[in-house]
């Protein structure tokens, strides 16, 4: 897998596990806390969605590669 965010669309218990591995030290864990302390993230995209349908989907999940999900 070569999408980090697409990571947490993994079951819980299975992300859980990989992030336990992956991102409980060094800069990864820094990485991750800044991430989840944040209040605010911007998503900036070349995609210009033109129906209803896209623009859900793109606000949604995009595609599945640079939307993280908590």
């Amino acid at each position: 897998m070569r999408s980090i965010p697409s990571l947490t669309t993994l079951p819980r218990s299975e992300w859980a596990k990989i992030r336990k591995i992956h991102f409980s030290k060094g800069k990864n864990l820094q990485s991750m806390e800044s991430i989840e302390k944040s209040i605010m993230m911007v998503v900036l995209s070349d995609e210009s969605p033109t129906t209803l349908t896209e623009k859900g989907k793109q606000l949604l999940h995009a595609d599945g590669k640079t939307i993280w999900f908590g």
